[in-house]
């Protein structure tokens, strides 16, 4: 894609080598069971975000899976603002929170799958921030069967994201995102995307694999394991 008149490569643009610096050893949701000697195919919460038909990532960062469609829609109200996915068929909905009461806003509220997310205005900006992201959403080329060579690792404790749209034109909006952990990353990673309107009218589409996939994959495994003892 072309942003301000280069061509990037690229989503990332920090760090400068396109790619994320992990601190040594990450032991994230998925790598603390793994230590403790479970397999990925011993319980339904290890089997991962996609053999459960659970959304998997973001809907605009593109920073792991998310799915087999990068469309969105976005919808803003006086009091909140959403981001709909093509697929899957996610919303993201967001209040609209004064910066210095973004915290205190969720003191009392249920946590949310892909984290507390507030939005608010700085000057020509929209920005969202976001903080205690569920560890099931980690993506780490360390994990066993995962086909990720430069993933992101995600704790509910330590990891913040923060969000920028800027309107460039009528067609287009300059999307960043930043993700910072201090027990995971030795720096913060920062991506752009340019957003364009699409004019065509989209159909959705589905699949309902989580409703049997799961529970046969696990039900192989457990054959395995009978196999394994014969």
């Amino acid at each position: 894609m072309r942003i301000n008149g280069e061509f990037r490569t690229s989503i990332i643009i920090e760090p400068e080598d396109g790619t994320i610096h992990h601190n040594g050893i990450i032991l994230d949701f998925y790598g603390r069971s793994l230590e403790a000697g479970f397999e990925m195919r011993d319980h339904p919460e290890l089997a991962g975000t996609s053999l459960r038909c659970l959304h998997s990532g973001w809907l605009f960062p593109f920073m792991g899976a998310v799915g087999l469609g990068r469309n969105g829609k976005i919808i803003q109200t006086d009091q909140h603002l959403m981001i709909l996915g093509e697929y899957p068929y996610y919303p993201r909905i967001i209040p609209f929170v004064a910066e210095d009461k973004g915290e205190s806003y969720f003191k009392d509220k249920t946590p949310q799958w892909m984290g507390h997310s507030y939005a608010f205005w700085d000057e020509n900006k929209l920005v969202i921030r976001t903080s205690k992201v569920r560890g099931e959403l980690s993506r780490l080329p360390t994990h066993e069967n995962w086909a990720l060579t430069n993933g992101l690792p995600v704790s509910a404790e330590t990891t913040f994201f923060k969000e920028t749209f800027e309107l460039q034109s009528s067609e287009e909006i300059l999307y960043r995102w930043e993700a910072s952990d201090e027990m995971f990353l030795e720096q913060s990673v920062v991506g752009e995307v340019l957003l364009t309107k699409m004019h065509e009218r989209l159909y959705e589409f589905a699949c309902h694999e989580g409703n049997y996939g799961l529970l046969n994959a696990l039900r192989g495994a457990r054959r395995e394991d009978v196999e394994a003892e014969i």
